[in-house]
């Protein structure tokens, strides 16, 4: 396998074909543990999403995702072509793939589905993500 990885950013690559095994000794050395090559690269495709506020809920439907995002119905996500979800609680989700920029696109398309809400903090966040806070108002003096 063909690496392209900056060893400053390394989220930020590709890789074809085999694994190449300086690649994976450069997971290991950042952390990266597993059994065999696959599990060590798999937990480099790996994005976690938090849902933040009452009510806000995901569940397993099959392959696919059902949220409960505070609209007045559930929401259903449909998984793309290798992507997969674990659930790690109610308010928690895992997306996993063997494609960076899928398993990044599929996030922000989850992201999408309740924006973050700049006041109280509410919406679908991915692991890492800063969220702007706006102050509100002051009251009257």
């Amino acid at each position: 396998m063909h690496a392209n990885v900056d060893p400053s950013n390394p989220k930020q690559g590709y890789f074809e074909l085999e694994w190449n095994p300086a690649f994976v000794l450069f997971l290991r050395e950042h952390g990266y543990r597993g059994q065999n090559p696959e599990d060590i690269v798999d937990q480099w495709f790996t994005d976690l999403c938090r849902n933040v506020g009452v009510g806000y809920k995901v569940a397993a439907k099959g392959k696919n995702l059902e949220f409960a995002l505070g609209y007045s119905h559930p929401i259903e996500f449909i998984a793309d072509e290798g992507i997969t979800f674990k659930i790690d609680s109610p308010t928690e989700i895992v997306i996993s793939g063997i494609n960076k920029q899928l398993v990044g696109e599929t996030a922000a398309k989850i992201q999408k589905l309740r924006k973050s809400d700049p006041y109280k903090g509410k919406g679908l966040h991915l692991d890492g993500a800063y969220i702007r806070r706006k102050q509100g108002k002051t009251g009257k003096k």
